[in-house]
């Protein structure tokens, strides 16, 4: 499920970066959206690399345990770490697009 959600950030970010408009049908099209795609463009490198990290200088405070208690001990934290990017990425897309439709209406209201 968190590969999942991780994987709808990657793809709903490309739609962003590549439309530069919103979702659904009532989708507007805003030059922010643009933005907020390569933001969320960076969540998967993000885990990758910090899980890198993770595992990295686990490896070097732990350098006498066997490959099957590293996997063991490290299974959760890696969890945590992956769901907390996901989460904050998903808080903050959130937010930044729900200020995007706002910006957006009141641009539109204001032509009118």
């Amino acid at each position: 499920m968190l590969l999942g959600a991780q994987v709808a950030i990657f793809v709903v970010g490309i739609l962003f970066l590549v439309r530069g408009k919103g979702l659904g049908k009532k989708g507007v099209v805003h030059p922010q959206y643009r933005w907020l795609g390569g933001f969320l463009l960076t969540a998967l490198p993000l885990t990758l690399v910090s899980g890198f990290l993770l595992g990295f200088a686990w490896g070097l405070t732990h350098m006498n345990q066997a490959p099957e208690q590293v996997n063991q001990d490290l299974t959760l934290p890696v969890f945590a770490m992956e769901a907390g990017i996901v989460l904050v990425y998903g808080i903050i897309a959130s937010i930044w697009e729900s200020s995007i439709r706002r910006k957006a209406a009141d641009v539109s209201a204001g032509a009118v």
